[in-house]
């Protein structure tokens, strides 16, 4: 029966939380084997949910001062090591900010193609870029990188391959496809090549 379950599971925690030891800091070192119920072989779920238990509690935790931890894992008396652990903040911001959050957003064209960084909500983003391939260009074949006049480089990823007249800075339209595709074709060509934005 589950109920029974989790009543033998809080019968067999008890005498942990009352010693005052940070359980999950015990079970993360791997003194599993010094609980007090460690010699009955039906632990083994246990263990098991008592890894889990820490690991969805300390992601919580994760925001603590690494500093302030070592400062009451120091602590010899168990009592005040306890009363240590208890005044951390949990879940409050690091102290420095990550540079990427200070910086100012970039133009929606200028994240096209790129692989998004968790977004908070959803920028605008055009379907398609239009510019020019910088230079001399002839087409392409597997693995041929295209550096753009907008300063982007797309490499070709698939394995079509394409002859065309030579031509000097010619326009090319980058488009969105299904699936996170992106195809880039020259002005005035049918041909397209199945591309990835690598800068």
């Amino acid at each position: 029966m589950p109920g029974s379950i989790l009543v033998s599971i809080l019968a067999r925690l008890a005498p942990l939380f009352a010693s005052g030891v940070p359980w999950c800091e015990f079970m993360r070192l791997g003194y599993y084997n010094d609980l007090p119920f460690r010699h009955d072989h039906r632990d083994e779920p246990m263990k098991n949910f008592l890894l889990f238990a820490c690991a969805a509690l300390s992601a919580g935790a994760a925001a603590a001062d690494d500093a302030a931890i070592l400062k009451c894992r120091a602590l010899p008396d168990t009592a005040s090591r306890l009363a240590c652990y208890d005044a951390m903040p949990v879940g409050a911001a690091p102290a420095s900010a990550p540079a990427a959050a200070l910086a100012p957003a970039a133009a929606p064209e200028q994240n096209f193609g790129l692989r998004p960084v968790v977004k908070k909500q959803k920028d605008a983003e055009p379907d398609a870029i239009r510019s020019s391939v910088v230079g001399r260009f002839d087409g392409w074949a597997p693995g041929t990188i295209f550096t753009l006049a907008n300063g982007q480089a797309w490499k070709v990823t698939d394995d079509a391959d394409a002859v065309l007249p030579i031509m000097q800075n010619p326009k090319v339209e980058i488009t969105r496809g299904l699936l996170g595709a992106y195809f880039l074709q020259v002005e005035g060509h049918a041909n397209s090549a199945r591309v990835a934005r690598i800068r």
